[in-house]
């Protein structure tokens, strides 16, 4: 929905997904490549998580965010034009990054606000550089909504999984029962991929 529907991602669409080595993040990047876009970038806590997201994902370069300055890596490999689509999960002070990285008339979805909110807007290069931005959250969807997504999923993903083409990456599973050793993970980002607490009748 964020990328299809919002981003409206096609074969020449240049894209920075952040996140990219979360279970959301690998997705998005998967999904921009099953729509050939022209170039997927990422953002990562490591070099680990950058090497996943680049040689397993598919992504185009993943930028190590606590040691790369990404918005002048983007501005590199796009010829000094930035990418059309950003997916971020961050907010905060991304916001303002994300605004100089996107390319003329691009478009910043917002699915998350990991690094805060309210975020400082530079509405001037918003205005020159006449950007969208948007979000979405399925809280608050219908569920007739959530079903028409999942039916998207099955019709545009699922056969590609089951064919070997797209690939869900489980770091780790716990059963219910250690939740919280399952959440002390979460919280130390080593992770790449999802972790997945099994419910067992």
């Amino acid at each position: 929905h964020n990328l299809v529907n919002l981003g409206k991602i096609n074969k020449e669409s240049r894209v920075l997904i952040h996140g990219a080595s979360s279970g959301i993040g690998l997705s998005a990047v998967q999904l921009c490549r099953l729509f050939n876009c022209r170039q997927v970038f990422g953002t990562a806590g490591n070099a680990e998580k950058c090497k996943f997201v680049e040689e397993r994902a598919g992504a185009t370069k993943c930028f190590n965010y606590k040691t790369d300055d990404w918005v002048a890596q983007v501005k590199e490999e796009t010829g000094g034009e930035g990418v059309d689509v950003i997916l971020d999960m961050v907010a905060g002070s991304y916001v303002a990054q994300d605004v100089e990285a996107c390319a003329v008339e691009g478009t910043i979805v917002f699915i998350a606000t990991l690094g805060g909110d309210p975020a400082s807007v530079p509405i001037l290069q918003v205005m020159k550089k006449r950007l969208t931005l948007t979000g979405s959250t399925l809280r608050a969807r219908s569920l007739e909504f959530k079903g028409d997504l999942v039916k998207q999923v099955e019709r545009d993903v699922v056969p590609k999984w089951v064919s070997g083409d797209y690939m869900i990456h489980v770091y780790k599973e716990f059963s219910v029962r250690d939740a919280v050793e399952a959440h002390r993970l979460m919280e130390t980002s080593q992770h790449i991929g999802k972790i997945v607490m099994k419910v067992i009748p």
